[in-house]
């Protein structure tokens, strides 16, 4: 039973959701399908239908792929299922696509922090605080600090500092 557990949260993602085509220019058309499926999205997520949410994420992705907000949003609700690995891989592609988007990072933070990744978890967390100040992410940010100041990091208190004074 564990052992499916286990790989069920290991697995990057359990359903076919697409990462689209980055460079893609989306039509006016397709962009107001893709703002269609994210609507859509959005009444799945406060239904709590995270599974749904990230299949019509997915849908508008595939239409809008230059959104990293729809990638971030992704990665909420891959978060909510907990599936980190998958979580982290959209919002790398966010932060690739926009490096000042706080939600990226801060749901990025909390995957690492669900994987063990302190520092990494502290380093994204403090990251998404800086750019946009969140509570959530700052209570995050708060779990997170004592695991990264009991670790030792060779030639790293750097990292320790950043979090501590965030």
């Amino acid at each position: 039973m564990w052992r499916s557990t286990l790989k069920e949260f290991l697995n990057p993602i359990t359903t076919t959701a697409s990462m689209g085509e980055e460079n893609k220019e989306s039509t006016e058309e397709e962009m107001d399908q893709s703002d269609e499926k994210r609507c859509e999205a959005m009444k799945a997520i406060s239904d709590n239908d995270y599974q749904k949410a990230i299949d019509l994420l997915g849908e508008a992705i595939v239409l809008n792929p230059s959104s990293a907000a729809l990638y971030a949003k992704r990665a909420s609700c891959l978060l909510k299922l907990n599936k980190p690995i998958a979580c982290i891989r959209d919002c790398e592609v966010a932060i690739r696509m926009n490096p000042d988007n706080a939600q990226a990072y801060k749901y990025r933070g909390r995957a690492q922090r669900l994987l063990g990744r302190w520092e990494e978890a502290c380093n994204d967390l403090a990251t998404a605080c800086k750019i946009d100040y969140d509570e959530q992410a700052n209570e995050w940010l708060k779990e997170v600090q004592p695991n990264v100041s009991r670790q030792n990091y060779e030639g790293n208190s750097e990292t320790v500092a950043k979090c501590a004074n965030a």
